[in-house]
């Protein structure tokens, strides 16, 4: 008889994925990377493969240049492109001032679950703000007690 995740723990429908961003696109041409993550900015931290539910996340922070505030979003084409917030506005601190910064996904996460194919993106806002390096981490719980990728 076949294991499935309803026979183990709930921890086993769990997923960790981390991301580190220090790139920019620069806004001057095409190619051009910005040696930062730069504030008005956009990024995608990973796409969706199977039904699944934002759980919560952290960001480590380095090299920061005055207060950065970074959002999870989840973007979904259906006819058209919507995206919903369902990570908490964050404003971290450095790294070696306090350590990752740990946060909740919002209700949003629960009552908008992934779907295959929908993008978690991270946006960058604040005035002339930025950190050399980002680092995420995504805890995701999937939806499925067979998981399958793509329908696959």
């Amino acid at each position: 008889m076949a294991i499935v995740n309803r026979d183990k723990d709930a921890s086993e429908q769990r997923d960790v994925v981390q991301v580190s961003l220090d790139r920019t696109a620069s806004g001057i041409s095409a190619g051009i990377m910005n040696p930062v993550v730069g504030t008005a900015s956009t990024f995608v931290l990973l796409t969706a493969t199977r039904p699944t539910q934002l759980v919560c996340g952290a960001f480590s922070a380095y090299g920061l240049s005055s207060t950065p505030n970074y959002q999870v979003w989840v973007q979904r084409f259906a006819g058209g492109i919507t995206a919903t917030q369902v990570g908490p506005s964050v404003a971290p601190t450095a790294f070696g001032t306090s350590g990752s910064i740990a946060w909740s996904a919002l209700a949003a996460a629960a009552s908008y679950p992934l779907q295959a194919g929908d993008q978690l993106l991270l946006t960058s806002t604040g005035s002339n703000t930025a950190s050399a390096l980002l680092q995420v981490t995504l805890v995701t719980k999937a939806l499925q007690d067979i998981k399958t990728d793509f329908g696959q």
